[in-house]
């Protein structure tokens, strides 16, 4: 008996050992879990707060001015959002930076111009502000229709640039700038750096094989000048847009001789001359401007106006006017059962270089937009596709992949459509050859068909230093190196894989564009054109905007009579669970540094962008230079 005593009251002992483990493994569960419920609700509110906030969060619903403020580039894409990247700028610390989306201004502007509450819009451009002029162009006909019924646009800057101006010559009468500020326009130059001279003292040695006698992207790297006939080209494409910009601002605002403020310009000079160097006085008697003042003054000329108070904020001290943010406005006006249709019109965003992949979600890789494609022709009720692109250009491999899923896209039996926005070249191009039609700005630079690559090494800097090479290998061993001259093989070999690339590169656009390719030859070449003159040797079938290229596409699909236009995002995933979020939310609050370092081992890595095998040279197909 004392035997099954001990063992009993060993059971006993167990028992509570095995109960009081799972029970701590049970509370332990059991914070976790309310932890990430918690923490799950909050970062649903950190989102709210920083941009999703609900209607009845935003401040002076009953305002009728709305107020747009632009300091950061306009972006053409929605926002792409991803919870662990959030997550990541709330455990920093970090205000995630507000850009701003032209599509979100566009239908702001839209719905408040056939809202009888809204009266006018105040537009306030930052010292970050940036945008293209084909953006203003779209921006301002959005501003021109709501001032044609009847309401009021102010818009005001210290200092306007080309661009900037362009938006503000849309608005009637109230176009204000700071009396020390002005108007500061510059015509277009398309310039480059030249290094032959610098690789050449630094003993650096340069493979550029292309294809095209335009492709300028090389000369930096074996030149120390710009080809004449380079030169020739980009006078015209500089030319054709000034002369449009001209045309724009004539249009807008009668009477304003633009041509007379260039800046560095002799007719300039004079005018300033004449206004004792005060540029904003000149620009107001050149009627660029409507009215000079402080910023402060301006706010006060818009309340007056606009019946609306000027109130000092209590916390920071600053006035402000009590208007309604076109962000608010949209969360409030929204359609809370927004009609859906059986057919859509999807829009795709490709903006930027074109690599194979990136770190970043909104970048233009094949990584990107192929799953948006992908999905795209999986759903039936898509009848048809419009590409907005802007882009110089960029890897072979990559446009051609983005091409071979539009052209999938198209053998569905639907139809595709092109809008070129600020630039869609090179290998944008060759994307644009898989569609049905293509719409372009009449400001847009496009062309540049030509292949090239590169490929660099050190052998020179490394037989002056002292460092040689030397060894023995078997029949088909070479490989290159960044310490040994490029073997004249592979120099032919890597010429002849470039001109075959660019063979291709003109059968993809004489099938598109219905012409022989012995025509398409001489429009190719890597030369560059702007809408306008592409338009009229046929690489693109219609000048418009992108409202222009969704009507195309409508039509070519035979739904022009009913249709609902959806914005394709890139498709994110964020590999992390409730429960995860939750435990690296609590983590943070003991140890934010680990938390940080477990949240980053969830986010994608930096990945190359495109593998070199044995040094080989990267084939890419751009332009290399932006239009100033």
């Amino acid at each position: 008996m004392g035997f099954l005593k001990f063992l009993d009251q060993a059971g006993a002992v167990c028992t509570y050992i095995r109960n009081f483990f799972f029970n701590i493994l049970f509370f332990i569960f059991l914070f976790l879990g309310v932890i990430s419920f918690f923490c799950f609700l909050g970062i649903l509110t950190l989102m709210a707060d920083n941009g999703r906030a609900s209607a009845s969060n935003v401040k002076n619903p009953k305002s009728p001015v709305l107020s747009v403020v632009i300091n950061s580039p306009v972006m053409d894409a929605p926002p792409v959002e991803s919870v662990s990247h959030f997550l990541l700028n709330a455990l920093k610390n970090n205000s995630p930076r507000e850009y701003f989306y032209l599509q979100d201004f566009r239908k702001a502007i839209a719905r408040a111009a056939d809202d009888k509450k809204i009266k006018a819009v105040v537009i306030r451009l930052g010292d970050e502000a940036s945008l293209r002029l084909d953006q203003a162009k779209v921006m301002g006909s959005d501003l021109k229709k709501f001032q044609e019924k009847g309401k009021k646009v102010y818009i005001y800057s210290e200092a306007y640039d080309r661009n900037t101006y362009a938006l503000a010559s849309y608005v009637k009468e109230n176009v204000y700038a700071h009396p020390l500020g002005g108007i500061f326009l510059m015509g277009y130059q398309l310039k480059s750096l030249y290094f032959k001279e610098l690789l050449d003292n630094a003993m650096i040695t340069v493979f550029t094989p292309k294809a095209g006698a335009y492709k300028s992207a090389i000369e930096p790297f074996n030149q120390n000048e710009m080809s004449p006939h380079v030169k020739a080209e980009y006078q015209g494409i500089a030319d054709d847009l000034w002369d449009q910009y001209k045309k724009l601002i004539s249009e807008n605002r009668p009477g304003a001789a633009v041509q007379n403020f260039v800046f560095g310009s002799q007719n300039y000079l004079e005018i300033m001359k004449k206004s004792q160097g005060d540029s904003a006085m000149a620009a107001a008697s050149g009627h660029l401007v409507d009215k000079l003042t402080d910023y402060d003054t301006f706010m006060e000329d818009v309340a007056k106006a606009e019946s609306i108070s000027l109130k000092t904020d209590k916390e920071s001290y600053r006035r402000r006017l009590e208007t309604l943010t076109f962000r608010d406005y949209l969360r409030i006006s929204s359609d809370s059962n927004p009609q859906k249709s059986k057919n859509k019109i999807a829009v795709i965003f490709g903006s930027g270089e074109i690599t194979s992949t990136s770190e970043y979600y909104w970048d233009f890789t094949s990584e990107n937009l192929v799953p948006q494609i992908n999905k795209a022709i999986e759903d039936s009720s898509v009848k048809a596709l419009v590409l907005y692109l802007d882009t110089p250009g960029g890897d072979v491999f990559a446009s051609d992949l983005i091409r071979s899923r539009v052209e999938a896209f198209r053998k569905s039996g639907r139809k595709v459509v092109i809008y070129m926005s600020g630039m869609t070249a090179s290998g944008g191009y060759m994307i644009s050859t898989a569609s049905d039609y293509i719409v372009a700005e009449p400001t847009a630079i496009t062309g540049s068909i030509g292949v090239f690559a590169m490929a660099g090494n050190f052998s020179k800097l490394a037989n002056f230093a002292g460092v040689h090479v030397d060894g023995a290998g078997s029949e088909g061993s070479q490989s290159l190196s960044v310490l040994e001259p490029f073997p004249e093989t592979y120099k032919a070999m890597a010429q002849l894989e470039i001109d075959h690339t660019y063979e291709m590169f003109l059968k993809m656009v004489a099938g598109a564009r219905n012409m022989s390719v012995d025509k398409v030859r001489p429009l190719a070449e890597g030369r560059i054109y702007t809408g306008t003159q592409a338009l009229k040797i046929g690489l693109v079938d219609k000048l418009g905007g992108f409202d222009d290229a969704v009507a195309e596409a409508a039509k070519l699909a035979k739904i022009d009579n009913s249709y609902q236009v959806v914005f394709s995002k890139p498709i994110v995933s964020d590999d992390i669970s409730d429960l995860g979020i939750g435990i690296i939310k609590a983590v943070s609050l003991v140890n934010e540094p680990l938390a940080l370092k477990i949240l980053n081992s969830y986010l994608p890595a930096p990945k190359n962008l495109v593998p070199q095998e044995n040094g080989k040279p990267r084939t890419v197909s751009f332009i290399p230079f932006t239009v100033q």
